[in-house]
């Protein structure tokens, strides 16, 4: 069990979601400073992403959710962690040559190096952005999404 994860008996009155993105709080990000771990990233840093060079980040959502998760086996290559990711989080994948698909994570699960872990309390951060991007994130490339304003609260 990695740090990031709990299993679902320790999840308990947590409600159970599905379309839940996000990066586990560990997880190495690049930015024009360096490798720098997502949770140690602030509105206003610079990412470097995969389609536009370099996008500033505006905003970080910081969650605790219970959901499917999903384990890449060392996606930084020989010696990496694993990164464990919700099954919705949007990961690029590459086709034949000179073409790249988004997939959920979940979809991507084999019997080798991409396992389904079930029910699973993460530790999210969801880095926000003015268009969509892909960035490089724990030895992936995954996509960010824009940050939309905060909903009005209703009038009771």
């Amino acid at each position: 069990m990695t740090p990031e994860t709990h299993p679902p008996s320790r999840a308990r009155g947590r409600v159970a979601t599905t379309d839940i993105s996000g990066l586990p709080e560990d997880t190495e990000i690049f930015t024009l400073e360096g490798v720098l771990p997502v949770a140690h990233l602030l509105p206003g840093d610079r990412i470097v992403t995969r389609d536009g060079g370099m996008a500033v980040l505006r905003g970080l959502i910081r969650r605790h959710v219970c959901t499917r998760a999903v384990r890449f086996a060392a996606p930084g290559g020989a010696g990496a962690p694993p990164l464990v990711l919700p099954a919705a989080q949007p990961v690029l994948v590459r086709g034949q040559p000179g073409t790249t698909t988004l997939r959920r994570a979940g979809d991507l699960v084999n019997a080798g190096d991409v396992v389904d872990l079930g029910q699973r309390l993460l530790c999210l951060v969801e880095p926000h952005f003015d268009a969509s991007h892909v960035i490089y994130a724990g030895g992936l490339e995954v996509a960010a999404p824009v940050m939309t304003p905060p909903r009005p609260a209703r009038a009771a």
